[in-house]
Order: C-alpha cells, then structure tokens, then sequence
C-alpha cells in the first residue's frame, strides 16, 4: 500500500518536475503555480461524518464501533455523490454497508482493511472507483474465490490473482488503477472495444505480459500502465489517445516496436526510460517530450521530432546507440543541460535555431538542414565584423600550410566571390556589407550588395 500511495503522489505532483532553464529563442516568462481549495463545511449525521460543498455531500467516515451503515440519499436536502479518500479505512468493525443511488465514485482506500466487512451494496451509479477502495476486506476476498477477475459497474476494480491469458467481457469500460499491480503469472490479455479507460499502474510489474491488443475504444492510459513489463515487444497506441503518460512504458526492455499515432500530442516524464529494446520510434503530433522520457534507451539509432517545441530534461540522456536527432521547430525548448541529449549524436536543425544554439554551447556536431547564411560564418544568423575575423583567421591557417578548421557549411558561407576558396577578398567583402549594415544599409543580402558594388 505504501508504494501505491507513493505513486500516487508521484503521479500528482509530475507537473511540477518540469520546472527548469531552456535553451531558447525567445525570452522564457516565469511559471507561478497556484493551489486553490474548493469551501465545505464538516458535519455528521448519526454515526457518520461529512463534508458539505454546497451542492453536494461527501462522506468521510465513521465511529469506529459501528457495525452496519445505511448511508442517506440526501443530507442537508444535498445529494450524497461520493465516499471519500480513506473514508471508511480500518473501520474494523465494519460488516455491512449500503450505498444509495447517486453516489458516482468511491475514493481510494476508502473501505481498506475494513477486516469485518463481507456486505457492501454498491449502486450503478457509481463510476469511478479508487486504487485499492475495497483491499484488506473479506468482502474482496471473497469476490476473487468466486472469479479471480473483479468486476464491479464494469470497472475491473481487482485482477492480481489472475493467470495464464485472460479476456476481459464486454462492456467492461474502465480497468481500474493497480487491477493487476505485480500479476506476474498473467501474459496475455484481451480487451473489449467498449474499453475507454486504462488506469495508473494498472499492469504495473506484470513480468510475463507479452502481448496486449488495445482497442481504438481506448482514449485514456494512466503513468505507470505498462511499468515493467519487461517481456512486452510489440504496442499500438489507438488514434483516440492524446498523452502517453509518466513512466508508461518505462522499463519494458523487451519493448521493440510501438506506434503513435498523430493524436498524441505529448509524451511524459520517463514515460519510455529504460527501453533498451527500443531501435526506432515515430512521434508525429507530439508537441512535448517530458524530462528522462527516452533516457537509457540504448537501442534507439536515430529519432525525427518534427513538431516538438518542448523537449525536458535528459530527454535522451544515456541513449548509447543514438547517431542522429533531427529537431525541426526552430525555436524547440530544449533543456539547458549537456546531458539532454546524448553527446554521440549529431544534432541536424536549421541554421538559426534553439538546436543550433544547443549543440554550439554543448559542443554537439550540428548539421544544418538549411543552405547556410552566405557571410555568416559564426552561424549565428547574422552577418558581423566577426564573421570577417573568422574567415580571416582561417584564411591566414591556409596560408601557412594548415588544414584549416571550417566545417562544410562555414566554408559554403565564406565564400562569397564564389572562387572556391576561403580568403582575404571574402573577408573584406564581409567586413565591407556590415558596414554597409551597419550605416543603415537595407539587408539585400551579400551576394547582390557585392555584384552591385
């Protein structure tokens, strides 16, 4: 329980750990984060306690000696919606308790280790059940000796006994938070297309998992969902969903193969790390790569993010195999640390861009997508008296006999009689246009100011 509860406030609070410095074109504003609680009021009413919000009631609880309860439809002439968050938790002397129509959901723990309670009417109302609401009771139990698969309103609310392959009904739409949390012996699972909903960790460390087929029905997969599932190869992510949540994927190492579809739009912390089966991925609509996301993906060779404006910390750190990431938004916020993006890879971008600025700071080999800047021979996306001095430099580097230190593209760049050589004409001509710039010139480009000239 204490790790549940553990990765639960993890998942809670993920959108905080993204708060850091980005290298980026533009100046960053500051984030504030603000909390806000919604007014109620406490009360009781007999045996139980309540919390009224003004147009709804939920309760929190009992006198710990009562031994059955009949919860109202109504308190203070407001409807009963809800049973809270540890409500009814070790409430040992619990053993029967009715629910009324119009409660909807149910908290996490809120019946837990409730050791006496083997009666519990539950409306259809309800739809929403927390992570472990009913564990530690007789009750549950005895639900899994009549099926190892626990199904409540059509939410698998319990699957830890299962084994072998398992097909859940249809018209089951949700499979709870935790429903097969370290179900070891399970390794293949079918699932219905009326299936909308996979929760928080609900196959969390299901070792022998080896294939699962998710419907198109399904819009919502939870952090952790998949967590270790260390024999899983192969997953399609259906059209539906938008985000592949924290730590999903993370440390399934068998994981070579997944598809995304265009209606993912970000991918979130941790969420791949640890892949190291992984050889290839396609992310075509995500907009934002969350912190450690493909961190220790050993396998992965080459990666294409064409729309990502967002890429967070160690992003893809310690991908060992990686020769080439190509980031096509010019202004992508990439983490402001060297180890974002792994040092054996070559960064391709444009010219003037946050990739570019990125791997001059970090000392990443860039290769540029864009026919460069002619005169700008910095790369910096301007032409300046040091772009006149660089390719003096190198001239001056021929002259003596050496190599020379330009790349390609400087070399492309610095050319600007176009003779095929780098040298104290082109620095002239360089240093020439800035000043013409500089006087209050219009920037009609190089080439044409020189032929005019």
């Amino acid at each position: 329980m204490i790790v549940k509860k553990f990765l639960s406030v993890l998942t809670a609070l993920a959108f905080i750990a993204g708060a850091g410095n980005y290298i980026s074109t533009v100046q960053t504003g500051t984030v504030s984060l603000t909390a806000s609680a919604t007014a109620y009021k406490e009360g009781t009413y007999g045996s139980l306690s309540y919390r009224n919000y003004g147009d709804h009631i939920e309760i929190r609880g009992c006198d710990n000696e009562v031994t059955e309860v009949v919860i109202p439809a109504e308190i203070d002439g407001l409807p009963v919606i809800s049973i809270g968050f540890e409500a009814f938790m070790s409430c040992s002397s619990l053993k029967k308790i009715t629910l009324p129509d119009g409660v909807t959901s149910i908290g996490a723990w809120a019946f837990s280790d409730c050791s006496s309670l083997t009666e519990i009417t539950i409306p259809e109302s309800v739809a929403k059940i927390g992570v472990d609401a009913f564990s530690g009771t007789p009750w549950l139990e005895n639900k899994k000796k009549e099926d190892p698969l626990v199904i409540v309103n059509n939410i698998v609310i319990d699957g830890t006994d299962c084994s072998g392959d398992v097909i859940i009904p249809d018209g089951v739409t949700s499979i709870g938070e935790f429903a097969f949390d370290g179900c070891s012996s399970l390794q293949n699972i079918t699932l219905p297309d009326s299936l909308t909903s996979i929760g928080g960790s609900a196959f969390y460390y299901c070792s022998s998992l080896a294939e699962i087929t998710l419907p198109d029905s399904v819009t919502n997969i939870g952090a952790y969902a998949f967590y270790s599932c260390s024999k899983l190869t192969v997953i399609k992510i259906p059209d539906g969903v938008t985000s592949i949540g924290n730590s999903t994927f993370g440390d399934c190492s068998r994981l070579t193969e997944i598809m995304i579809p265009d209606s993912v739009t970000s991918v979130g912390d941790y969420a791949f790390s640890g892949c190291s089966g992984l050889t290839e991925i396609t992310i075509p609509g995500v907009k934002s790569i969350g912190n450690y996301a493909f961190s220790g993906c050993s396998g992965l060779a080459e990666i294409t993010i064409p729309g990502v404006t967002s890429i967070g910390k160690s992003a893809f750190n310690d991908c060992s195999s990686l020769t080439e990431i190509t980031i096509l938004d010019r202004d992508c916020k990439i983490f402001d640390d060297s180890r974002t993006l792994y040092h054996g890879a070559v960064i391709v971008g444009y010219t003037v861009s946050t990739a570019r600025a990125y791997a001059r700071k970090y000392g990443y080999t860039f290769r540029a997508l864009d026919t460069p800047i002619c005169g700008d021979v910095d790369e910096d996306g301007k032409i300046s008296a040091v772009d006149a001095s660089f390719t003096l430099a190198e001239y001056a580097e021929l002259s003596s006999g050496g190599e020379g230190t330009f790349t390609e593209a400087q070399i492309q760049a610095a050319d600007i009689n176009e003779d095929g050589m780098t040298d104290a004409r082109d620095a002239s001509l360089i240093l020439g246009y800035y000043a013409y710039l500089s006087g209050g010139g219009s920037d009609v480009g190089i080439l044409r100011w020189a032929s005019a000239g």
